[in-house]
């Protein structure tokens, strides 16, 4: 008596495994059937919110033209990285909130200038991409400083305004490393100043 060792396939001959012809064509007629069914009704294709739907969608605009408040370039680019310097939450060039956080600035206040900052640094972005965002690949880091009362350890709240934002506006693409630190005071006195480090195609 033989034994077939556990695992091992059982052989046949190929007039065992030679199928029938009438399965062939059934599995034919039936594959031909699907196929077709495919072609008829293929998948809709869900189309991608630009970055200019999105902010019409949140009521939100870019502003035309960054300001620089030094002697330093408000972006530049290195190879497909652009470097976004720190920009602070300036409306129409003015800096509408200053004081540290929270004796001076809410923790609401804060976060909705982190915002504006994300708005003021994508604009930077777009003088060195002719604001054509969809050249955009995602954003690699963003850098927030939070002028803090010497009690305060609530920084990465704070960033919290920009980076949920971000994830706003740019899904994927808008998913970023981060530092949040606090500092005594920031330039004219804002309470957020915020870098960013962009992919570009």
């Amino acid at each position: 008596m033989c034994y077939r060792p556990l695992g091992m396939p059982i052989l046949r001959t190929s007039q065992q495994i030679r199928p029938r012809e009438g399965k062939i064509r059934s599995s034919r007629k039936w594959r031909t059937t699907i196929l077709l069914i495919l072609n008829t009704y293929p998948t809709p294709l869900v189309p991608t919110m630009s970055l200019q739907d999105k902010l019409a969608e949140l009521g939100l605009e870019l502003p035309e033209s960054p300001l620089t408040v030094a002697a330093y370039l408000p972006a530049i680019r290195i190879g497909n990285l652009v470097i976004v310097s720190g920009q602070l939450p300036l409306v129409n060039g003015k800096l509408e909130v200053n004081g540290p956080v929270p004796s001076k600035t809410s923790m609401e206040v804060a976060q909705k200038a982190a915002a504006q900052c994300v708005l003021n640094g994508l604009a930077a972005l777009g003088t060195l991409i002719e604001r054509d965002y969809s050249r955009l690949v995602g954003v690699i880091r963003v850098g927030v400083f939070v002028a803090s009362d010497s009690n305060f350890n609530e920084q990465h709240l704070v960033a919290n305004g920009a980076s949920e934002l971000l994830n706003k506006l740019l899904g994927e693409k808008g998913r970023h490393a981060r530092t949040a630190v606090g500092v005594p005071c920031l330039p004219l006195g804002t309470p957020v100043e915020i870098e960013f480090m962009f992919e570009v195609a």
